[in-house]
C-alpha cells in the first residue's frame, strides 16, 4: 500500500451517500474515511437536485428525507473534531432540481436559452440533463 503520509492534506470529495441519518453512522463513515488515510473531507451538502442535508426552520420544503430532524453537518463537525479530520460544507450556488423547492416556488427564475428551453432539456451525454442553473440576477 502507497503511503501519502507525507501530504499536508489528504482529501476527498463526497456526497451524504453512506453517512446515514445518525450520530453512529456518521462517526463510522469518517471512522472509514481516516482509516483510508483521509484527513479532509469536502461534503456536497446541497444536492443537485435543490435538496438540502438538514434541518432548516426557512426552507423546510426544501430538506431531504430523512433529514428533517437530523443534523448531518452538526454530526459531521463534532465527529471529524474527535478524530482530527477536517470538515468543508460544499454546495453548488445556483444549481437547483426540477422538483426543488426554488423551481417550483419561482420557475421564471430558472435561465433559459434563446427558445426558451430550461438548461433541464439540455442533452448531455446522450440523456437528457434533467437539472436547472437559476439565474442569480
Amino acid at each position: 500500500m502507497a503511503d501519502y503520509s507525507s501530504f499536508a492534506a489528504r482529501g476527498v470529495w463526497c456526497g451524504v451517500g453512506g453517512m446515514g441519518w445518525t450520530r453512529e453512522s456518521v462517526a463510522a463513515y469518517v471512522d472509514k474515511i481516516q482509516r483510508a488515510g483521509i484527513n479532509a473531507l469536502f461534503v456536497h451538502l446541497k444536492g443537485g437536485n435543490g435538496l438540502l442535508y438538514w434541518p432548516s426552520a426557512l426552507f423546510p420544503e426544501a430538506v431531504a428525507s430523512g433529514y428533517n430532524d437530523f443534523d448531518l453537518p452538526a454530526a459531521l463537525l463534532e465527529e471529524r473534531r474527535k478524530r482530527g479530520v477536517q470538515f468543508h460544507a460544499w454546495m453548488i450556488d445556483y444549481y437547483e432540481g426540477e422538483r426543488g423547492a426554488a423551481y417550483r416556488a419561482h420557475p421564471e427564475w430558472a435561465m433559459q436559452d434563446a427558445a426558451g428551453r430550461t438548461t433541464s432539456e439540455e442533452i448531455l451525454r446522450g440523456k437528457r440533463f434533467g437539472a436547472l442553473w437559476m439565474c442569480p440576477a
